[in-house]
């Protein structure tokens, strides 16, 4: 199997098949959560690695992750999601990167610890190397200010800045020179600490453990705003379950056959449209490459099963350019990334394709690779498809207006199905969208299976309530 299975394939044939991976997600939510957030971190390593590999197989992986191990690699837990768990989250200044939160406290903002000391690289390159000139020990300086600066941003509403001057030894600590820079301070001076009698430490303590203490109220997690998807809200209308496992626990899925087809014709079409909107034109044997490009040899269930899908996927984007050819229309926007307010919370998506033609109607395009092939059909889809809703919904926000038309392009046929964003319709998807809010915020993750649901469900040989 390890000749034949890429090691993220075969890893997760492992955990699953062991049982594993099903009783992590059956034991209790703070300690499951968090060793199975884990798991996804490891997974996301294996990806990572496999796809640097000429061929991704486990004993060539293994040998990857060996040589990172040796030269001081050392990989964080699972990284923290602001929005989920009801905790203090303890970071590093890089893994705080990207990510916002009410309160933050910077500690130890001392010299000689923030700044640290310059080290040594690991494997440091030989100035002889080198494009520019070898760098100094300002370059350290300015890397650990930039940290300074991470850190400080990171907060939404307050930041505490604190220090001590006594971590050990004769010497106090100054206060870190970034502190004074930030705050326009003067720069502060080391002094002799003049350490305390043991008889005045344990007073110290023995006051600090008599006193009164009042419980700490938690934090409500319902006045938190939340950042929701349409991957995100349709997973937890089908299954408040699989929301969790998808979106709270992060557990691994293997990649599908169907997946990566999706994926290929998605990416080809995208190249496509980048190309006409940038006023150029692409030549079929362009687009042929770009699926090839974006083709992944995972999740098929032999090498003929992959050649038979690749060939079918050649065939549906040779017939796409076909249509193009017939069709002036040009798209005003491809892949374009929308984030729009919702109440209290927000939506965010990506826009597949939106057209304004010369009447200024505006059209907004989603492309699906599933296998449509009569037009009532297409359009009931259209009408019903939750997805287009929210687009719709977004666009409003984002221009005043909702668009004209909604479509569904199916690529297998080249069916379009065609709807309007209706006032009943946007209704619908409003109930449905704060439904599914309100459930993620009180953390109300029961499973309703179903016999058709649960058999596309990618978490059903872990899930105790799946319908077998």
């Amino acid at each position: 199997m390890s000749t034949e299975k890429s090691s993220g394939e075969l890893l997760y044939h492992f955990i699953t098949a062991s049982g594993w991976l099903a009783r992590l997600a059956h034991e209790g939510r703070e300690t499951g959560e968090e060793r199975l957030a884990n798991v996804a971190r490891f997974f996301e390593i294996v990806r990572r690695q496999g796809s640097l590999l000429r061929d991704d197989r486990l004993p060539f992986l293994v040998a990857q992750l060996d040589t990172l191990i040796e030269t001081g690699d050392d990989p964080s837990t699972a990284d923290v999601d602001p929005d989920e768990g009801d905790a203090v989250h303890v970071l590093t200044y890089h893994k705080a990167k990207g990510l916002e939160f009410g309160v933050v406290f910077m500690v130890g903002l001392v010299d000689d610890r923030f700044p640290g000391r310059d080290r040594r690289d690991a494997l440091e390159l030989p100035d002889a190397l080198l494009s520019g000139p070898a760098p100094d020990g300002d370059q350290h300086v300015a890397e650990e200010r930039r940290l300074f600066y991470v850190g400080m941003t990171r907060a939404r509403e307050e930041l505490v800045l604190s220090s001590a001057q006594d971590y050990g030894g004769r010497t106090s600590r100054g206060v870190s020179r970034f502190v004074a820079e930030a705050l326009d301070l003067p720069p502060a001076t080391a002094v002799e600490t003049i350490r305390p009698a043991i008889l005045e430490k344990l007073a110290r303590h023995q006051t600090s453990a008599t006193a009164p203490t009042s419980p700490a109220s938690k934090p409500r997690l319902g006045e938190r705003p939340l950042m929701l998807s349409f991957g995100q809200i349709n997973d937890y209308l089908e299954c408040p379950a699989k929301y969790r496992y998808g979106h709270v626990v992060r557990i691994p899925t293997p990649a599908s056959h169907q997946m990566v087809y999706g994926r290929a014709l998605h990416a080809a079409v995208q190249a496509y449209h980048r190309r006409q909107m940038a006023g150029g034109s692409m030549a079929l044997e362009e687009l042929h490459a770009a699926l090839d490009a974006n083709w992944e040899s995972v999740g098929f269930l032999t090498r003929a099963h992959e050649e038979a899908r690749r060939t079918a996927a050649h065939e549906v984007i040779a017939r796409f350019w076909d249509e193009q050819q017939r069709d002036p229309a040009q798209p005003t926007a491809v892949e374009r990334d929308f984030t729009v307010a919702f109440g209290r919370d927000r939506l965010r998506g990506r826009y597949d394709r939106v057209d304004r033609d010369v009447a200024g109607r505006v059209v907004v395009t989603d492309y699906k690779s599933s296998d449509v092939r009569d037009l009532p059909t297409a359009n009931r889809r259209s009408r019903e498809s939750l997805q287009l809703s929210i687009y719709a919904l977004a666009h409003e926000a984002e221009h005043g207006a909702l668009p004209d038309e909604l479509a569904l392009h199916f690529l297998e046929s080249g069916m379009v199905g065609r709807s309007e964003p209706t006032e009943k319709r946007l209704e619908k998807a409003q109930k449905q969208i704060g439904h599914a809010a309100a459930g993620i915020r009180a953390r109300s993750f029961e499973a309703t299976p179903s016999a058709m649901r649960c058999g596309y469900c990618p978490f059903r040989e872990i899930c105790p309530d799946a319908s077998r």
